[in-house]
């Protein structure tokens, strides 16, 4: 047809990850293994690259949201330019058909709508060398962003640095012992808060129901006392957030989140559930911003920490009715959604104002949706509670 079609898609592809130069991450792993696709597009026989970009979730073109899983057998399909997975075009390989092409819409091809209506994605393309100051740097978990969040929104929160100051510790390329203990001691404190807060405005009112759940206040053991929702919530948030084995509480006494004796080589902190997250931005800001400022670092990583416990403390507030009730809690694909939708939609960016002064911004889009089916995915089986309270009443016996 005497058109470059390998120059175009280098040409796209080129526009599409200009403002990500920074990330360490293969240029391809912005795009999905996956087919994504638009209906309206499919339709004229056209699809496009941004359908396939990570970070849009909406056709440019029609502004709908973008199909992932075929409508009948509920697999993907591979995004490969071969016939191993559809049986004939535009059909999956069980049979379902994307598009119909049995009509007239072949001799109609050359009126695909390709005008681009969504104007995040404008902006993003509008974002180049020339444009964009090289002093500007936006830092976020890939699998979690969002073209909109990052070009449109307003930050919730900013924070001023000096450059050089005197009594600053600098960042450096890889986190040394001391500066991976500053972090770990950071997150311990922030996790306190955070815990704080719920407890004394958000449930002050239900401590005698958390008291009575994390205890296994039961005097016969033979039927377990009706769970306060409340309680369920905050019990099995702080639980899933340390990674802890019981919900219950082990020690009357003690500090659960004393900080054991550690080989500071790697990083480690008391959110474990985002353990993997924090490092990786922690990774990205220390390599890309060496000489900062200690305190910008750690600047970050509080308002990441805070951001994904409150969203996800009110996720569980959201399915803590049904827990309740049903005497059981989620099972790990369950609180994988409630994670995933908790980390999503937040970003920060970096900005270098001059030789003595630098800005950190957050952003985030406040997370509203509730988790479609979750409480069809959660539960585990009454008898699990039962098998909890036996081996705390042999503990008690010991």
């Amino acid at each position: 047809m005497d058109f470059d079609l390998h120059e175009q898609n280098k040409v796209t592809i080129s526009l599409l990850l200009q403002p990500l130069q920074h990330f360490k991450e293969k240029p391809s792993s912005w795009f999905t293994n996956h087919l994504k696709w638009c209906t309206d597009c499919l339709q004229n026989g056209y699809h496009s690259w941004f359908h396939q970009f990570s970070l849009i979730e909406k056709c440019p073109f029609h502004e709908t949201k973008l199909h992932i899983r075929c409508t009948s057998c509920q697999e993907e399909i591979p995004f490969l330019l071969s016939n191993r997975r559809l049986g004939s075009p535009f059909t999956c390989n069980c049979g379902y058909k994307l598009a119909d092409f049995s009509n007239s819409r072949w001799r109609e091809w050359d009126i695909a709508e390709c005008e681009i209506k969504d104007s995040s994605l404008l902006r993003w393309l509008s974002i180049n060398g020339e444009e964009k100051p090289p002093c500007t740097k936006l830092f976020f978990i890939p699998q979690y962003g969002r073209i909109d969040l990052l070009v449109n929104t307003t930050p919730f929160a900013s924070a001023n640095f000096q450059r050089k100051n005197k009594n600053s510790r600098p960042v450096t390329h890889e986190l040394n012992q001391e500066q991976l203990k500053t972090i770990f001691k950071a997150n311990k404190e922030t996790f306190k808060s955070i815990d704080r807060y719920i407890r004394k405005k958000l449930i002050k009112n239900h401590i005698h129901c958390i008291n009575q759940l994390r205890d296994l206040r039961n005097q016969d053991y033979s039927k377990f006392p009706d769970i306060c929702p409340h309680a369920y919530a905050y019990i099995f948030w702080r639980k899933s957030v340390l990674q802890k084995t019981h919900f219950y509480r082990e020690y009357m006494n003690a500090d659960d989140l004393g900080s054991p004796e550690m080989n500071f080589a790697d990083m480690h902190v008391i959110t474990k559930i985002i353990s993997e997250e924090f490092k990786y931005l922690s990774s990205e800001f220390s390599h890309h911003n060496p000489g900062t400022d200690m305190t910008q670092l750690v600047w970050l990583q509080n308002k990441f920490t805070t951001h994904f416990c409150l969203n996800y403390f009110r996720l569980w507030l959201q399915i803590a009715q049904n827990g309740a009730q049903s005497e059981s809690v989620p099972k790990w694909d369950a609180l994988n959604n409630l994670k995933q939708a908790s980390l999503s939609k937040f970003s920060f960016k970096y900005i270098i104002k001059n030789d003595r002064l630098s800005v950190l911004e957050a952003y985030r889009i406040q997370v509203n949706d509730v988790i479609a089916n979750l409480c069809n995915l959660l539960y585990r089986s009454k008898q699990r509670w039962m098998y909890l309270i036996n081996q705390r009443q042999k503990t008690n016996s010991l």
